[in-house]
């Protein structure tokens, strides 16, 4: 008889709720109080995701962040909770419906990944991790959140989606969400030099995912400079919000398939 394992009860739960809530959206999409269920849901789906994480932490005896699988579990985490807090704000429902995909591809992603507890390797044995970590949950997953909304400012035409308050709204939470992260993808780079210069003796060794990292950064930095002292508005903005997004995704998972190195762990 199989034991019952709480962490991946409530990991299916996550997933059921937030697949739950996207079903919601893609359905009842034109229902005036949609905004209201759709948060309950998510609201729930939030819930499971932190006892996930709660009795991951309980199994393994430290913060959940050593592998890809933990940091996942941390992004699309961190990514809900920055999503619902800018929705206070900025109520469009029709955001969740790219952020959830987001979210359930991470996932999904994360479905075939060994989740079995496993020693941690030396050079995260740092105080370092819970830093650097922290800075880059709350950096990637305000670039999601943005990703989402510059989504529907390129596709809004296709089922009029958003009316021109709608698209402004949209458009200052996309701001808003890069305004949020860039200082933290800022830290990101600074904690990884100092840990690394801990952990490897340099400051910087132009590692693919340091690299990948730092194009991160410029492409983001591209984008504020453009959105501040440029005026830059409309689908341009939203098509360089994407390829940033582009530049997340291929730094976190791109890089360790294709160009493995010293962060070939994560």
């Amino acid at each position: 008889m199989t034991q019952f394992n709480p962490e991946i009860f409530f990991y299916y739960l996550t997933l059921v709720a937030y697949t739950l809530t996207l079903i919601l959206l893609l359905i009842f999409n034109r229902q005036p109080n949609l905004n209201k269920v759709t948060k309950i849901f998510i609201g729930l789906g939030l819930a499971a995701h932190t006892l996930t994480m709660f009795f991951r932490m309980l199994t393994i005896g430290r913060l959940p962040a050593a592998n890809l699988y933990e940091f996942i579990l941390l992004l699309s985490w961190g990514t809900v909770l920055i999503f619902l807090f800018l929705q206070k704000r900025y109520p469009v429902s029709f955001l969740g419906i790219p952020v959830l995909l987001v979210i359930l591809a991470l996932f999904i992603y994360t479905g075939s990944m060994n989740k079995e507890a496993q020693p941690i390797m030396p050079a995260l044995q740092s105080y370092w991790l819970k830093l650097h970590v922290a800075v880059a949950i709350l950096a990637y997953g305000s670039f999601t959140v943005s990703f989402g909304a510059g989504l529907l400012l390129l596709f809004r035409g296709k089922r009029r989606m958003l009316d021109s308050k709608g698209e402004l709204m949209v458009e200052q939470l996309m701001n808003k969400a890069i305004a949020f992260g860039f200082p933290f993808m800022t830290l990101v780079l600074i904690t990884g030099s100092i840990w690394a210069e801990q952990v490897w003796g340099t400051w910087w060794s132009w590692d693919p995912k340091e690299t990948w990292a730092l194009i991160t950064w410029m492409i983001y930095a591209i984008y504020l400079h453009g959105h501040f002292s440029r005026q830059w508005r409309g689908k341009h903005s939203a098509w360089m919000v994407v390829m940033g997004f582009g530049a997340v995704i291929f730094t976190l998972f791109g890089v360790t398939w294709l160009m493995p190195g010293l962060h070939s762990y994560i």
